[in-house]
Parts: structure tokens; sequence; C-alpha cells
């Protein structure tokens, strides 16, 4: 029996959010193999994954994806319950992540509990929970209840990516990136804001119930 447009976009959007793990313990493998396995993860290993512009971006275009897909095929009524569900999806693995993290990082350290330095120099293992924690939090419980109002989404959200355009700027300087790893996250977060902003309207049209006229 074919599967339904709706269940195949649930599938599509549980795929994206899994993609993230999948492709860094994909990689991490792979460089291991390379190098060749040993009873702790190798230090290189751990910080080749950590601290690779791609895989980051990757994963961030993975979760915004995911959302947008959620967001993009739910009706104004069901709207608010899908963009919770993306809310907790987005804490649970912000958590997963410092969790393997943390354990990745003390492997990496030879099994020694001096794993800060290690830690601290991988900068996506932190940067890309806070990313989830911050997105979570932008469309957290408070901003839905104003969603069962009306569809606030395409209003907040643009606001929020443009705003934070230039804070993530300086924070990924701060963070020692590249500057042109730093300049395309920003400009990547601004122009996403201002698409929504811009397009937000003409989604949140077609999203409308179609009221029948009365005769």
């Amino acid at each position: 029996m074919p599967l339904k447009k709706s269940e195949m976009m649930e599938d599509l959007i549980f795929l994206l959010y899994l993609f993230p793990l999948f492709l860094n313990g994909l990689y991490a493998l792979y460089l291991w193999f390379q190098r060749g396995i040993t009873l702790s993860l190798p230090s290189e290993v751990y910080l080749a994954v950590t601290k690779d512009h791609a895989i980051f971006l990757m994963g961030v275009l993975a979760i915004v994806a995911a959302l947008i897909i959620e967001v993009r095929m739910s009706p104004v009524e069901s709207r608010a319950v899908n963009v919770g569900k993306n809310v907790s999806r987005m804490r649970v693995l912000a958590y997963f992540c410092v969790v393997t993290s943390l354990i990745s990082t003390w492997s990496a350290s030879g099994y020694s509990l001096s794993i800060l330095d290690i830690y601290l120099e991988g900068g996506y293992a932190m940067l890309y929970p806070a990313f989830l924690l911050f997105l979570s939090l932008a469309l957290s419980s408070p901003i839905r209840k104003f969603l069962k109002l009306s569809p606030i989404l395409f209003d907040l959200l643009p606001i929020v990516l443009i705003v934070f355009s230039p804070l993530s700027l300086y924070m990924l300087w701060r963070l020692g990136l590249p500057s042109s790893l730093v300049f395309s996250i920003s400009l990547l977060i601004f122009i996403a804001g201002i698409a929504i902003l811009l397009y937000g309207p003409k989604l949140k049209e077609k999203s409308k119930p179609k009221v029948k006229q009365e005769e």
C-alpha cells in the first residue's frame, strides 16, 4: 500500500533530524579506519570532525530544512502542535550531541579527565548544540501560544534570523573560525530571514483552509 504524502514527509523530516548524527559518525569512522583502529579515538579524528566547516553547515541546513518542511506542509490549525514537536526534537538532539561529544572527547583524550582543552578546541561540538537550543528557544512554548491565534511563525522567525545574523557574526568570530566561514554562515542566516519575510505571507495564504461560499 503506497504511503500517503504526509507519511512520506514525516519520514523525510525524521531522516533529516538523524542526518547530522549519521554524518558525523560515519565521517569519524572513515577517518578512524584510515588511521587504524585503536582502543581510543585519536584526537586528530575528533578535531577533524568537530572543526569541519562542511559537516557543520550540512547539519545546520538539515535541521532548518526539517523545520521548514514541517511548517510548510502543516495546515494552520495544526501548525502550533507540529512546531512544538520540532522544539522537542531539537532539544533532545542538542542534549544528545553534548553527551556524545563529551564521550568522544573523553576517548580522544585517552580516557583521562583532562578533556576541557580538546572539547573547547572542537568548536562545532559546542556551536551546533547551541544553535539547536537557540532555535528551539525561539520556537518554544510562549511563541506557540501565539501560534494558536495566528501563524506568527512567518512573522517572528524572519525577525529572529535577521537580528541573530550580526550576533552570529560576532559569536563565530570570537570562536576563532575562518573569516570566510563566519561571513558565509551569517549571510546564510540573513538571507533565510529575508526569504521568509518576503515569501512567508504567500505561504500563509496558501496554507489557509478554503472557505466555501454560501449559495
